[in-house]
Parts: structure tokens; C-alpha cells; sequence
């Protein structure tokens, strides 16, 4: 959960079109008991995999889940599950979106849990290299911003960006699979999008850096959630997409659903479009974790 936010975007349509396929894979992701993982991460990962060799059958060896994770059903309507990291920035093709929702079977053999996937859905061809672009997330220990993707529930959050040619960034918070909140712009900007200059690094919701930025907090009521941070660049314009300001420090907002469906359209329309996201986990020591 995220306490303060924003909201934006729709992309004017490209030039050249990459090629889309429908594609499909399995893997086998295996979990001893010396191993720190949930049941929940390695679930995704075991996903992430199969999607992984989805896209090696048809493209190549080298893949990139540059988008977050999203069913679309007969319907066009679109359901959220959670990846963990990316696979590879080295990319023959990019994930946009599952077809069917991921099947995962669990069985225990030989003293090992046995995760086995199974993915459908579609990638696009990458025919040029993605611009470079670099972020990091921190969280402020002491006096000094480290870099993390586990926060306490309170904690502010930064971010800090740069990227090798002007451009466009936007920054959303996805939570759970119900509602999806713009961090990056703030709700006042109409045009949903936040200008960058090539080579300048960006100091994202900090004070110090800049004195209108917006100061963001992660909370969470459980013992512990898990969020996904994705950030969008394109050196093209992006519009705003349809969202909702609502509650006390005026948030924008949208559905999970519907973030999905527009950002599934976006990379469509733009092949030059970057989509990276993080996996954060934010822990509430006063909940007890059953």
C-alpha cells in the first residue's frame, strides 16, 4: 500500500511494427529446504521461467519480462499475477501480456519441492536496442539513502533515475492485484508524464533534491505484502490513461485491470518503450505473521 501518489498515459501509434506471436512454454523450478524462499516466490518464479523458455523456443536464447505479468481473457479484461526481477536485458523479444492464466502444479520428490509451469501468451520481437536506462530504489538509513527492495511499513520511499537520452518517465505502484497508483508525476500534472534529460540523474520523491517533490510512504496492515514498482521510459510522448483522484491526500488511481490493459497497448504502439519493474516486499513488524 502506498500512502500519497499520482496517475497518467496512451501512446500515438509507430511507425515500424515488430512482430507480435502468440507463444507458449513450461519449466521446473526446484526448492530444497536450505533455501530462502516463500511458496509464493517460487510459484512466480517458476512462472517466470516458462515464460522464459516460451520466448527462447520462438525468438532466441536472450528474454526480457519487461512488463508486468497480465491474463487477458476473451473479454480484453485483464488480471494481475506478480514476476520476481527480470531475467535478462540482453532481449530477443519482450513479454506483453498471458493469454491464459499461468498453470502451476506442486509435488514433493527425493526431498525437494517440485514447481511445473505451464504459460501461454504474447511476445514481440525486439529490432533495436532499447534505450539505457538506469534506476534504483532506496530507503533512508540513518542519514544515508541505501539501496532496497524490503521496506518497513512507514518507510519513505526514493528513487533514483537516469537515462542516456531525453525522454519520458512514469512511475506506478501495483498493489496486489486490485489497484495500480501513479507515483511519478503527481496527480496536478495533466500531461501524466515526467520530462528527463539525457546523461542528468534524478533524485525521485526527495525534498532535498527538489523542493516540490512529493514525499511517499509504503504501508502495509499484514504482517508482510508484496507491491510491484514498474517504471516507464519512452523518448516518445506518452498520453494519459482514464484514473480516478480519490481520498483525503487527493490519489490517483486506477485498476489493476485496466493499468494492464493500457500499458499492453502502449508497448504495442511503441516499440521503443522501456518497462522495468521490482518486486518490493514491505513487512509490518506489529502484525503477527501466522
Amino acid at each position: 500500500m502506498l500512502i500519497f501518489l499520482a496517475l497518467f498515459c496512451s501512446v500515438e501509434a509507430y511507425s515500424a511494427k515488430p512482430k507480435v506471436k502468440k507463444v507458449t512454454g513450461t519449466a521446473i523450478y526446484l526448492v530444497s529446504e536450505d533455501m530462502n524462499i516463500t511458496l509464493k516466490e517460487a510459484k512466480q518464479k517458476c512462472i517466470e521461467l516458462a515464460k522464459a523458455n516460451a520466448i527462447a523456443s520462438e525468438f532466441g536464447e536472450f528474454v526480457n519480462m519487461g512488463t508486468i505479468d497480465v491474463f487477458m481473457d476473451s473479454s480484453d479484461m485483464g488480471s494481475t499475477s506478480f514476476n520476481i526481477g527480470s531475467t535478462s536485458t540482453q532481449s530477443r523479444a519482450l513479454w506483453l501480456g498471458d493469454t491464459r492464466n499461468p498453470q502451476v502444479s506442486v509435488a514433493y520428490r527425493d526431498n525437494l519441492l517440485t514447481f511445473t509451469a505451464e504459460v501461454w501468451g504474447e511476445a514481440r520481437e525486439i529490432l533495436t536496442n532499447a534505450t539505457d536506462v538506469k534506476w534504483k530504489i532506496a530507503h533512508l538509513a540513518g542519514k544515508q539513502k541505501i539501496e532496497t527492495t524490503t521496506f518497513h511499513s512507514g518507510e519513505q520511499i526514493y528513487v533514483n533515475f537516469q537515462s542516456v537520452s531525453n525522454g519520458y518517465v512514469a512511475i506506478y505502484l501495483v498493489e496486489n492485484n486490485e489497484n495500480t497508483y501513479c507515483m511519478l508525476p503527481a496527480a496536478t500534472d495533466t500531461d501524466g508524464r515526467q520530462d528527463v534529460r539525457a546523461g542528468r540523474e534524478y533524485e525521485f520523491f526527495d525534498k532535498e533534491a527538489d523542493r516540490k517533490a512529493t514525499l511517499l510512504k509504503l504501508t502495509t496492515k499484514q504482517a508482510q505484502e508484496y507491491n510491484q514498482l514498474v517504471l516507464i521510459y519512452s523518448p516518445n510522448p506518452f498520453t494519459k490513461s482514464v484514473d480516478t483522484v480519490t481520498g483525503p491526500n487527493k490519489l490517483s488511481k486506477l485498476s489493476t485491470r485496466d493499468f494492464s490493459k493500457w500499458l499492453l497497448k502502449c508497448q504495442r504502439n511503441d516499440p521503443d518503450m522501456v518497462v522495468e519493474q521490482h518486486f518490493l516486499k514491505i513487512v509490518n513488524a506489529s502484525v503477527d505473521n501466522e
